[in-house]
């Protein structure tokens, strides 16, 4: 067993050491052996050797194994890195019910409320706005602190306005005038087609730039969803105001085809309204609060959001 370990053949040695712990459990060697599948256990999950595995490989063995896995702070740190790649490679499913048992078994206080939230993310992110709500509830504890709190209340904000509990949704974030809570309000009406509503709580969103400064990171492209949002309501006005503002802060950015085709005057005939549901194709998605999240999760691994 101990030469199939070093010759990286870890699920065949670790069978193989564990049949022997199980055959001959009054052996006085059997505490030594259960101490080198605990070390090769660690090594595997805290120190890199399953990074050569497939994340399918690694999973597979962590749960034919999962008995080795040690209490406390280094057991969970061992979860959290395996959590980070399963979620990398979008088995989120699998990545959600190694932090779902942490919450339920391993940890408290504010632990527990900081992986709940990344467990209500992947959910979230997976369309499982339910499960998220229950996520966020199983791990409610008091005194977290205020960033942890905020992110919990505007994850709960997605997960209700997915289900449908707008109006619980939009309470929440009532009196909160924070970029993420403006944000999110934009994206619920987004959701629900209130175009003027919609175009309103996306302008609250954009900083203006002052003189000839440009445009800060990201106002690019939330200006092409106002302006999106503008051409849905009909709002020609809007769409002028807009054009007048930005258009040549627009033209040097990668988004100046789609702003030019959103804003341009109706009388020169560029946009017809009964034609607009295939312009707006051409338009990338409404990006949602969560997108730097996800893309956050994808490069930095799951515990990087918060």
């Amino acid at each position: 067993g101990e030469l199939m370990l070093a010759d990286g053949q870890y699920a065949e040695g670790l069978r193989l050491l564990r049949s022997v712990v199980s055959n001959h459990s009054d052996h006085p060697d059997i505490g030594a052996i259960q101490a080198m599948m605990s070390d090769a256990f660690e090594k595997l999950y805290l120190g890199g050797g399953a990074d050569g595995m497939s994340a399918v490989s690694a999973i597979g063995l962590y749960d034919e194994f999962q008995e080795l896995t040690p209490s406390g702070p280094k057991g969970d740190e061992m979860i959290r890195k395996l959590a980070d790649r399963l979620a990398a490679v979008d088995l989120l499913d699998r990545a959600g019910d190694l932090l779902r048992h942490q919450v339920q078994f391993r940890l408290q206080g504010q632990e527990r409320a900081r992986v709940g939230a990344r467990l209500a993310f992947m959910e979230l992110s997976d369309r499982k706005a339910a499960m998220a709500l229950d996520s966020l509830d199983m791990s409610e504890v008091p005194g977290v602190p205020t960033d942890l709190f905020d992110q919990r209340r505007y994850l709960r904000v997605r997960a209700l306005a997915e289900q449908g509990r707008t109006a619980e949704a939009l309470a929440l974030i009532i009196n909160d005038q924070s970029d993420t809570a403006k944000q999110l309000r934009a994206e619920i009406y987004w959701d629900l087609k209130k175009w003027p509503e919609a175009a309103a709580a996306l302008e609250a969103t954009i900083e203006k730039p002052e003189g000839a400064s440009p445009l800060p990171p990201g106002a690019a492209r939330r200006l092409v969803d106002l302006a999106t949002a503008l051409t849905l309501a009909r709002d020609d006005r809007g769409l002028a105001r807009l054009r007048r503002t930005y258009g040549p802060r627009m033209a040097k950015s990668e988004y100046k085809e789609a702003f030019d085709l959103l804003t341009s005057e109706p009388e020169r005939g560029i946009i017809d309204y009964r034609r607009m549901p295939d312009k707006i194709k051409q338009v990338e998605e409404f990006q949602s609060f969560m997108t730097n999240w996800r893309q956050r999760m994808q490069t930095q691994g799951l515990s990087s959001i918060n």
